[in-house]
């Protein structure tokens, strides 16, 4: 809320000239030509927060309100990484353009972790004002539907999580109730209860005959979980675990289909969730898997909420009023745009952004897959409409 929120610094800033603001450990470097015209920006902080249901590790809200910015502008803010972080792990940034953080939804591009005079700071692009919050990756919702899978076979979630916490000690300290999921204790939760099927690095598409077979998978009861991330697939680290792991969502028959289901990485918006039918979640046809991994940010959102591609990047485009996404391919003042995050994270750090004008398009987050099908050994007997965890064994 607005009251937690400390003020940063106030500053006129010239148009021409652009600035360099540090205060508090935060930093905005504005470029030259990125305002359109001299104005005094004020900055807040936006403190971290580890609830029940998301880990906040910080962000930073702008004044004026709204304004759009003609150049990139770059922002640092520090951070505590979590005692559980992983190296590689990557921090989605939220976006929001009025003053309630509560608004911000993901972006589609990363905030880079580095350190600075001894310090953790997140550096992530910034393309217009209110500001940004910087909110771990969760997969809470695949999480939550799988153990309800169990449930519904009669099985209990608790001790489902306690066959996990067997073969990994270190799993975390959740319970069936559980709203907030990290990337290692997903994988560790797959790990015990699927096995790793298929892969396809981004240009690889996934074939019919295996749509087919995960579609006869899903009807006959049996889960399918498909994690995304951009581009290729890391190698295991030496935990073996992925060293990210940005996103999940599960395989259910909908409507007489199997359908990808899949939540929003949105905050509790509740305009936006209104829109979307009431829930964060974007359902999307399973055979059309290669066409929703090219799918731009925020598109499923729009596509939920009966709009079209990039209608919700200006309030007059919809009709709920709502301003969430940039625009769809960008606003280029000088023929460029970004359309990969990660190289975008690689351009931020080497100061090569300094020499883009104009807002990147909507980055393409899901392009690389990895499916995973619940192991046959799980069921006893050979029905997925039953269950048993005893057979599960320690090893991997």
């Amino acid at each position: 809320s607005s009251e937690d929120q400390e003020e940063l610094f106030s500053q006129t800033v010239t148009a021409e000239e652009g600035a360099v603001i540090e205060a508090s450990g935060y930093r905005l470097e504005i470029p030259a030509g990125a305002l359109p015209e001299d104005t005094r920006i004020t900055a807040f902080s936006i403190p971290a927060n580890n609830n029940t249901s998301e880990q906040v590790l910080g962000g930073i809200r702008f004044s004026p309100a709204g304004l759009e910015l003609e150049k990139i502008a770059i922002v640092e803010i520090p951070i505590d990484l979590p005692v559980d972080w992983q190296d590689m792990e990557q921090i989605p940034v939220y976006g929001f353009k009025e003053d309630d953080p509560e608004l911000a939804a993901w972006n589609g591009f990363y905030a880079a972790v580095k350190i600075v005079d001894g310090r953790t700071v997140a550096v992530a692009p910034v393309f217009h004002f209110s500001g940004s919050i910087f909110v771990r990756n969760c997969h809470s919702g695949t999480f939550a539907y799988v153990l309800e899978q169990f449930q519904n076979r009669g099985c209990n979630p608790d001790t489902a999580l306690e066959r996990v916490r067997e073969k990994f000690p270190d799993f975390g300290n959740i319970s069936s109730n559980t709203e907030k999921i990290i990337e290692k204790d997903i994988q560790r939760f797959l790990s015990t209860f699927f096995e790793e099927s298929y892969v396809f690095d981004r240009g690889k598409a996934v074939g019919q005959d295996v749509i087919n077979e995960l579609t006869k998978y899903t009807e006959s009861g049996r889960t399918v979980v498909v994690a995304f991330g951009n581009g290729t697939w890391p190698p295991k680290g030496a935990n073996g675990l992925y060293p990210f792991f940005p996103h999940t969502a599960a395989l259910e028959k909908k409507d007489g289909k199997v359908q990808i289901r899949n939540s929003a990485n949105i905050r509790p918006n509740q305009r936006l969730i209104d829109a979307m039918g009431g829930t964060n979640l974007v359902y999307y046809d399973w055979d059309k898997i290669n066409e929703f991994r090219e799918l731009q940010s925020g598109v499923g959102v729009e596509l939920t909420c009966g709009l079209e591609p990039g209608q919700l990047s200006a309030s007059n485009l919809n009709p709920y009023g709502l301003e969430i996404y940039n625009p769809l391919n960008g606003k280029n003042w000088r023929d460029f745009a970004w359309e990969d995050p990660t190289a975008f994270a690689v351009a931020v750090l080497s100061g090569n952004w300094r020499t883009v004008s104009g807002i990147p398009a909507r980055s393409r987050p899901w392009t690389a897959v990895k499916i995973y099908v619940e192991k046959e050994s799980l069921i006893f007997p050979h029905s997925f409409h039953h269950c048993s965890f005893q057979k599960i064994i320690k090893t991997a």
